[in-house]
């Protein structure tokens, strides 16, 4: 008798990794003026998504998402940034990251190959049931990259790892079974000659 293994829940998935499910995407376009400080929206770069990006401007410049839901429980959250940066010195353009007007780390954002180049790099903090606020500040010299947008979703859960299982020797039958053969039956002839058929008669009134 075979015991069942674990019942496994198929995770959903989503593009770029199995574990994420999106609550939103926050274009840097909708950025309210208000909540930009030496930065711009501008479109002048293609390849980016909606209408436009968020143009960060020199060290201590900012824009922040005022309304990023994060559901009714709150919990883990991954904030992916869409970004290019084609630094004329090569050089990285860290930022910190605020949640709710608190600090809880930075992202460095690499060089890309071109204003037209785009990558993400993501951190993972904690976001408050409801409306959250983030905001990205500039600290290095050479300012803040461009922003296409802002992706939140729920911090990657892995599934349980399912070790497929080997069958134990000890419960396998090391030999063939031996069967015993059953009793040996003649076949009977009939027909004409045959010494099996013995009429008795039928005796007509």
């Amino acid at each position: 008798v075979q015991t069942p293994g674990p019942t496994v829940t198929p995770v959903p998935t989503g593009l770029g990794g199995p574990t994420t499910i999106p609550y939103g995407l926050y274009e840097g376009e909708t950025i309210n003026s208000t909540y930009w400080h030496d930065s711009k929206i501008t479109s002048g770069s293609s390849g980016f998504s909606g209408t436009g990006y968020l143009n960060m401007g020199a060290k201590d410049s900012w824009g922040e998402w005022t309304e990023v839901n994060f559901g009714e429980t709150g919990g883990p959250c991954r904030l992916t940034f869409r970004y290019a940066n084609a630094d004329n010195e090569n050089n990285s353009r860290t930022c910190t990251v605020e949640v709710n007007g608190v600090s809880v780390g930075q992202v460095v954002f690499e060089p890309t190959d071109s204003w037209e180049t785009w990558k993400k790099d993501t951190l993972e903090t904690t976001c408050v049931p409801g409306m959250n606020s983030i905001r990205l500040t500039a600290v290095t010299s050479s300012g803040g990259p461009n922003v296409d947008y802002l992706e939140v979703s729920d911090a990657a859960v892995s599934g349980p790892t399912v070790t497929p299982q080997t069958p134990n020797p000890t419960n396998l039958p090391t030999t063939a079974p031996v069967q015993t053969p059953g009793p040996t039956v003649t076949p009977v002839p009939t027909g004409l000659g045959g010494p099996t058929t013995i009429p008795y008669g039928l005796y007509e009134g």
